[in-house]
């Protein structure tokens, strides 16, 4: 018996020791785990509900962690970009097919320039180092994507987010920027000076090439769009604009068409006194052919151009621009307004009605 109770407990010990030894394991795999996941910075996470290979760029699993700005990070961006531009003017899909990129960051209305002249006009040192300004893009590219951005252009939910991608994360970070085309401008026209002196900060900043996107688009659109997006959605949903049924207020639309003109003013005088490097995108040639236009720009900033993103991005853009100049009532004298007032810019020059 007592031999047999020996054995017993034996049993038992064996086990435990073994239950323990397999509890171990399960514990330093997991441990690993996480310090490789540590280890993986620059794995990002997926955008969207599928999963598109983009060749050797595809975005890896949801698994691995987002990538950070590091310095080695930083001193691996060759240029810096911003807009230019107008509301209304479709700057804001071109920006995020290139947040889309496995190359790009391109922030969602940071405002880089207000950030750096400051509320007050006053020009403040408010960032440290470029790394200090990359990080604070990156994380608003990430914040548009969860909501805070305008990410939902339209009432029928048509949105910037692009599926699969790499909006709010990066593979091997090139290209870094900014998307906020008329802010920008109206930062230079309240305080032209101390834009210039932030102009100039950011470029010693970054110590990168500076590209500027003025993507442009028929000035009788910009101002019809603008006029319709005055009018509450409720007010759109109710008159059911339509060919027949245009919205009809002489005000708001001689009011849009004095904003636009003003803008294109500034626009070319912060080009000339600044001595931009410009790339000039028509809204309708991009969304007439989008895979054009993203080789173009993806050309001028020195990134390779994948087919799959290509392809993913054709898909989200509209097939053909909408024409709101028809939803609206054009008095004789408005629309004589307009024309002649497009004549003064050659980057309107070859529009008409």
């Amino acid at each position: 018996d007592v031999k047999q109770r020996h054995a017993g407990v034996s049993m038992q010990h064996r086990k435990i020791a073994i239950l323990v030894t397999v509890l171990t394991v399960v514990f330093l795999i997991a441990a690993f785990g996480r310090l490789y996941s540590r280890v993986i910075q620059r794995s990002p996470l997926p955008v969207g509900r599928h999963h598109h290979d983009v060749s050797n760029h595809s975005a890896p699993p949801a698994s691995r962690r987002e990538p950070r700005i590091t310095s080695q990070v930083a001193d691996g961006v060759k240029r810096f970009v911003f807009f230019v531009g107008y509301a209304r003017s479709g700057h804001s899909i071109v920006a995020a097919l290139m947040d889309a990129h496995p190359n790009m960051v391109v922030a969602h209305e940071f405002n880089i320039f207000q950030a750096l002249v400051g509320d007050d006009g006053s020009t403040r040192p408010r960032f440290a180092d470029k790394r200090e300004i990359y990080k604070a893009l990156l994380q608003r590219s990430r914040r548009s994507l969860q909501g805070e951005g305008i990410r939902v252009t339209d009432s029928k939910g048509y949105t910037l987010s692009v599926d699969g991608l790499w909006q709010g994360n990066f593979k091997d970070l090139k290209v870094i920027g900014d998307k906020a085309g008329g802010k920008t401008v109206q930062v230079y026209l309240k305080t032209p000076l101390k834009m210039r002196d932030a102009y100039e900060r950011l470029k010693r900043t970054v110590g990168v090439p500076l590209t500027v996107l003025h993507v442009v688009r028929n000035p009788f659109d910009i101002v019809a769009t603008g006029a319709l997006y005055k009018a509450s959605p409720a007010f759109r949903e109710k008159l059911n604009i339509s060919l027949s049924n245009k919205l009809d207020n002489e005000n708001d639309l001689t009011a849009k068409a004095n904003q636009c003109f003003r803008q294109a003013s500034n626009v070319s005088s912060m080009i000339k006194e600044l001595k931009l490097d410009v790339m000039e995108i028509h809204h309708e040639e991009f969304v007439a052919n989008p895979r054009e236009v993203l080789l173009k720009i993806c050309g001028k900033l020195g990134v390779d151009c994948p087919e799959e993103y290509l392809r993913v991005c054709e898909e989200k853009v509209y097939q053909s621009p909408t024409n709101t100049r028809n939803l609206v009532v054009w008095t004789p004298t408005l629309h004589a307004y307009m024309t002649e007032n497009m004549k003064k810019f050659p980057f309107f020059k070859n529009y008409q009605y």
